[in-house]
């Protein structure tokens, strides 16, 4: 686990194109408070197969497929309806993965200094760490990886120190009792786009020896 010392952030966007998203409809449970609303009238697909809250459904090895590092480098996580962004600290780029090969489609170098956190909403942002300023000690509590689900208004929090992933009512924080345990947690991507399976998805990175990315059950 790389460490993490008391830092400035500052905050960064590269301008893209977004996906083409699908078509989103409004459902019988419509929600205001959301961003968009992709589910049908009647309700997400669901598929009676044995699986549960927090099953893996898919891993992508990102060294196989070429990324430099290791899994220690993974850093932020976001999806744009075609791709995965993540972020790597052994030389601080941002590399595209399309993970219907799995292949890495293509880098680019993020901010000067070291970038943490990424997310997607038409521009994709790029949180900086650009000064340290000591090695204090801390006892504050790690939530690594943050993702809102557009569907439901319902926001996915990863936590570092206590290796589980709880879903929260982006209207007032509250958790909703759904949480699901997983080990070294760097970051989240939800994907109601995915071209791999019926229902809507969780991408989640870690930061450990293993460097993979993987598709969860949420």
């Amino acid at each position: 686990m790389k460490k993490l010392t008391i830092c400035l952030v500052a905050l960064f966007f590269v301008p893209m194109l977004m996906a083409s998203p699908k078509e989103a409809l409004k459902s019988d449970s419509y929600d205001p408070n959301a961003m968009t609303n992709p589910l049908p009238s009647n309700g997400p697909v669901q598929i009676d197969d044995g699986r549960a809250l927090g099953d893996i459904l898919m891993t992508i090895d990102l060294a196989a497929i070429g990324m430099p590092g290791d899994g220690y480098d993974n850093a932020g996580l976001t999806w744009d309806g075609q791709y995965l962004y993540i972020g790597n600290m052994y030389n601080n780029n941002i590399y595209i993965v399309d993970p219907t090969g799995p292949t890495l489609v293509g880098n680019f170098a993020a901010p000067p200094t070291l970038s943490w956190g990424i997310g997607h909403e038409q521009n994709l942002w790029i949180t900086e760490v650009y000064a340290d300023v000591g090695d204090a000690t801390y006892t504050y509590i790690s939530q690594r990886g943050l993702t809102y689900d557009p569907g439901n208004d319902m926001f996915w929090v990863g936590g570092w120190n206590s290796d589980m992933v709880w879903e929260a009512n982006a209207s007032d924080g509250s958790v909703t009792g759904r949480s699901f345990p997983f080990l070294s947690i760097a970051s989240l991507a939800y994907d109601w786009q995915s071209t791999l399976h019926p229902e809507p998805v969780l991408w989640l990175a870690s930061n450990d020896a293993a460097n993979y990315i993987y598709m969860i059950d949420p």
